[in-house]
Formats: C-alpha cells, sequence, structure tokens
C-alpha cells in the first residue's frame, strides 16, 4: 500500500493538564500562513489542544485555525525532543531531496550560501533550538 504523507509544513503543541505529552498538526494563523515547529495555544481558557484536532476537523480560537492532527503523544514520561524532530519531517524531506538533486547535477554546496544556511537553520528546528 503506498501513502503519501500529510503536507508541511506541521506544527506541535503541549497537551495534557501536566503537560506530559504533545500533538502533532497542521496549524494556520489568522493571516492564513501555516505555521510549523512549537506553537502555543491561543485559546484563552487554555483547552486541551488534543480534544481541539479530533472534536472539530476544523477548529478556531482566538488566533489558530487548527486544520487536521498527525499524530500525538501523551504518557506519564514526554520528551519533546520528539515532538521537534516529528514536526519538522516534511521539511527535512523537501531539503533531502535539495541536497539529492544538488548531487545527481555535481553541484557543489557552498559553505555559507542560501542552502547551507539553509540546512543549518533546519537541523537546529528539529533540535528544538
Amino acid at each position: 500500500m503506498t501513502t503519501k504523507h500529510t503536507p508541511g509544513p506541521w506544527a506541535w503543541m503541549p497537551i495534557g493538564e501536566k503537560t506530559n505529552g504533545y500533538v502533532i498538526g497542521t496549524v494556520f494563523d489568522k493571516n492564513d500562513k501555516q505555521l510549523s515547529g512549537y506553537v502555543e495555544d491561543t485559546a484563552e481558557e487554555k483547552r486541551p489542544v488534543k480534544k481541539k484536532f479530533k472534536k472539530f476537523n476544523e477548529y478556531m480560537d482566538e488566533e489558530l485555525l487548527y486544520k487536521s492532527m498527525i499524530g500525538e503523544h501523551e504518557a506519564s514520561t514526554c520528551n519533546y525532543a520528539n515532538a521537534h524532530l516529528i514536526s519538522a519531517s516534511p521539511e527535512l524531506l523537501d531539503m533531502l531531496k535539495l541536497i539529492q538533486s544538488c548531487l545527481d547535477d555535481h553541484r557543489h554546496i557552498e559553505f555559507n550560501s542560501p542552502l547551507h544556511s539553509g540546512l543549518n537553520s533546519l537541523i537546529k528546528k528539529a533540535e528544538g533550538k
């Protein structure tokens, strides 16, 4: 079976009463810009994000539109480094394809070039820095 991943970028937020989990999904701001990486819940009531994704296909709080849930994790202990890495996956895949294209065309990636800088930024994002 062949499937395709949900187009990125992906965003993530902590969930749970003790912030012991996270949810990953596609999130848009009020200007219809798709967000990526860590996003704070802007709802005044600080409703659990997990319920927003599961209960509504499209849910709008005061500032953010939650379009789809991609995945979640909730446990007694939680590692947010996983959420950073997973939410960066679509952009990491795009960067790998770009690097592969450069190698296939025998192009050199220059130090401090836009591609090199973009790669460094993406690695930092995936590491949660």
